[in-house]
């Protein structure tokens, strides 16, 4: 089973562009599941390994990186595959 959702990447320390890049990486899935754990990762072949991990080429994963860094942030549609993906995005513990 496919979860479907986006990449909500933010470029964290942009305003150091000599610094190595430090990205926030979320999840929001499309149909409820609540809020998932952020993920964070430092350098920008970091980023594009783990998108490509994730189910995107090469090249897709290096046009988003380029873009994200245009921009500062970038949104993309996508979906997990639940088995793989589960474990790193857990959902965070709701108060009740």
């Amino acid at each position: 089973m496919n979860i479907q959702g986006r990449f909500h990447i933010v470029w964290s320390n942009s305003e150091e562009p000599t610094a190595t890049p430090k990205y926030k990486l979320q999840f929001p899935q499309e149909h409820g599941g609540g809020a998932l754990r952020p993920q964070y990762i430092e350098g920008k072949s970091e980023l594009e390994a783990y998108m490509v991990k994730a189910g995107f080429t090469h090249a897709s994963a290096s046009d988003r990186v380029r873009q994200l860094h245009l921009t500062g942030s970038v949104d993309i549609p996508h979906q997990l595959d639940e088995e793989e993906y589960r474990a790193s995005y857990m959902p965070l513990p709701t108060s009740a």
